[in-house]
């Protein structure tokens, strides 16, 4: 169980509230939602971090890189690789819902632009 309060101690008003119920592996995630609530209450603005990055993953020798398409975290938890770095992978990007990415790949030979749902 997670839960938080925000006080405004100059208007001794309760700004926000709220309570999670969670798992052991969900606690993080909850603890990001609960930063990007205080983080709105406070500026106005949407919080970021219960967000996700997607890149490209450079490795190997100079001479042989390997580049992977990649997911994680904001904060760089939890990476996951989308692509085994047999092609060049580039200009990974989230549709708007952030439920789809679109990269270019030149899987075939020639550039073309995938979609990744």
């Amino acid at each position: 169980r997670a839960q938080y309060r925000l006080w405004d101690i100059f208007g001794n008003t309760q700004l926000a509230g709220e309570q999670f119920f969670a798992n052991d592996a969900n606690q993080r995630r909850v603890a990001h939602i609960i930063a990007d609530a205080i983080y709105e209450k406070i500026t106005g603005e949407k919080g970021y971090f219960d967000t996700r990055v997607v890149f490209i993953d450079e490795s190997g020798a100079k001479n042989a890189r390997k580049k992977r398409l990649a997911i994680m975290d904001q904060d760089g938890a939890n990476v996951r690789y989308l692509s085994d770095g047999r092609s060049i992978v580039l200009t990974p990007r989230f549709s708007p819902n952030r439920q789809e990415i679109t990269y270019m790949s030149y899987e075939s030979g020639q550039p073309k632009v995938y979609l990744l749902q």
